[in-house]
């Protein structure tokens, strides 16, 4: 649809009257509207709401006081849930351990071959901390592909 027909319909549609609603739809809708409307509150009944502002406060009071409380004799009954001590290490020990090696032949996509070593390395850390008494160990596997080209003569 073009301006021009946009317009024209326009047009028609202004000169256009709307129907009379049927007589039946009126008075259902009037039925259903009621005959007295609502009561105004009174002004002590206002005043009363003005002076309640911090009800809905309340709603969000409560539950916030009973974490509050719950976080508060968490860290009084247990210490050692907060640590503020930070873990000193005095002895580190790092380790790095060949799993596995091996080497693996590939072709790409253009047919030219590829050959691959691979290597399964196992890095561990143990850290040593002689004043708590405490002792941290990690274990991560880590893999090498390094591609090696083909020697050709």
């Amino acid at each position: 649809m073009n301006e021009r027909e946009h317009n024209l319909m326009e047009t028609e549609l202004k000169r256009l009257k709307p129907a009379k609603a049927p007589q039946e739809l009126i008075e259902r809708m009037m039925a259903a509207v009621p005959a007295q409307p609502a009561p105004k509150p009174q002004r002590h009944e206002v005043e009363a709401k003005l002076n309640e502002w911090w009800l809905p406060w309340l709603r969000w009071l409560a539950p916030v006081s009973a974490v509050g409380l719950v976080v508060f004799v968490s860290v009084y009954q247990f210490p050692w849930a907060v640590q503020t001590d930070a873990f000193k290490a005095d002895d580190v020990q790092l380790n790095r351990r060949l799993v596995s090696s091996f080497d693996a032949v590939a072709e790409l996509p253009n047919g030219e071959p590829v050959r691959f070593r691979v290597r399964e390395w196992s890095d561990e850390t143990v850290f040593h901390d002689s004043a708590r008494g405490l002792v941290v160990e990690s274990s991560t596997p880590r893999m090498e592909v390094v591609p090696v080209a083909f020697e050709t003569y």
